[in-house]
């Protein structure tokens, strides 16, 4: 067995397996994955790597990478489920709008791509995917345009797993009758999960 780690310091990104039995590296390559890569583990143990605009897969024994893509912004989710790696980012820094890819887990060649949106944002921000079976979503914030107080609002983009679909949805939640809801800023973080 082994651990997979990527990590980055601004300036060299890395993707290293050590073994789980004393903590030697196994194996590391390096990647331009930005500061903050991410790594995952697909069902045969191969980890596909993620960070900046770029998702590449490696051998989990030997470090070999199998594949690259470039996909279309700054990948900040990646998730794998029954052949499927599913790409969610932003399509900017300025947050215009984001993207959800399809990628084949065997090559890495685009199966399909979508924009994510949302109407009267001024700008918005892609944070997590997740796929269950036939179903993918994404999910993120999204600030409206000339609100001062900013005002932000939690966003999911739903898809069929072949990529039908499109639209946004804003969750409304009933606040408790006492206590207290605190606002969050902009930068939260949003976890999509079913």
């Amino acid at each position: 067995g082994g651990v997979h780690a990527a990590f980055g310091d601004g300036t060299t990104a890395r993707v290293s397996r050590f073994s789980a039995t004393d903590g030697s590296l196994l194996w590391s390559a390096s990647g331009a994955y930005g500061a903050a890569p991410g790594v995952v583990l697909d069902a045969d143990g191969d980890p596909p790597v993620f960070g900046a605009s770029l998702v590449d897969k490696f051998d989990r024994v030997t470090g070999t990478r199998r594949w690259s893509h470039n996909a279309p912004g700054i990948v900040v989710d990646l998730h794998v489920s029954a052949g499927a790696i599913v790409v969610a980012g932003n399509t900017d820094a300025a947050g215009s709008s984001g993207f959800l890819e399809r990628l084949r887990a065997t090559d890495g060649a685009s199966q399909w791509q979508s924009t994510l949106a949302h109407a009267a944002s001024e700008w918005m921000n892609t944070t997590s995917v997740v796929v269950q079976g036939d179903r993918v979503l994404a999910a993120g914030v999204a600030c409206a345009a000339n609100a001062r107080p900013e005002r932000c609002d939690l966003v999911l983009w739903p898809r069929g797993i072949d990529g039908t679909e499109t639209g946004s949805v804003v969750p409304t939640f009933d606040l408790p009758a006492t206590g207290r809801a605190v606002a969050a800023s902009s930068d939260t973080t949003v976890g999509a999960a079913f």
